[in-house]
C-alpha cells in the first residue's frame, strides 16, 4: 500500500519489480515467479505473510511463495546470506549486527510497521530497583 502511494505501482509490479533486482536467478514455473522466505518463528509477529497467503495476495502478485520456518533467530539470516533464500522476515537487529560486520543486508520494510519486543519484570525485581508501572524509561 505505501509503494502505491508513493510510487503509484500496483502491488504486482512492485513485487515483481523488487523481485527482479533482488534475486535475478528466481526460476519461473506456471507463470508464478517462485520465492522462497524464511522467518525464525511461527509467531503472530508475521500475520501479514500469513493474511497474505490465505488471501492469495502473494499469487496474485504472480509469487509462488514457499515460507521456511528455521525455529531460531539467526538461521534465518544465515540461509539467506548463503543465497539459499530470496528473502528473510527477521527482526531488524541483523542488520544492524551485519553493518557492523561491513556486510550488506537490504532491509525493505517492517512486516508489522511497529516493534513487537515488550519487557517484562517481576515484581520482586522491580521493587528492588525501585521501578514502577509510572516510571520513564529514562528513570528505568
Amino acid at each position: 500500500m505505501v509503494a502505491r502511494r508513493i510510487t503509484g505501482l500496483s502491488r504486482r509490479s512492485f513485487a515483481l519489480g523488487t523481485l527482479a533486482v533482488a534475486t535475478p536467478a528466481i526460476v519461473r514455473a506456471q507463470g508464478l515467479t517462485k520465492v522462497r522466505i524464511t522467518q525464525p518463528a511461527e509467531s503472530l509477529s508475521y500475520m501479514p505473510i500469513y493474511i497474505g497467503r490465505a488471501r492469495n495476495f502473494f499469487q496474485e502478485a504472480g509469487i509462488d511463495l514457499q515460507v521456511v520456518v528455521t525455529r531460531g533467530d539467526g538461521p534465518d539470516v544465515q540461509a539467506l546470506m548463503a543465497k539459499e533464500v530470496d528473502f528473510v522476515a527477521t527482526p531488524p537487529h541483523h542488520l544492524y549486527t551485519l553493518y557492523l560486520q561491513n556486510r550488506k543486508l537490504l532491509g525493505v520494510c517492517g512486516v508489522l510497521g511497529r516493534c513487537g519486543t515488550n519487557m517484562v519484570i517481576s515484581k520482586e525485581a522491580a521493587a528492588e530497583r525501585n521501578v514502577s508501572e509510572s516510571s520513564t524509561i529514562e528513570r528505568s
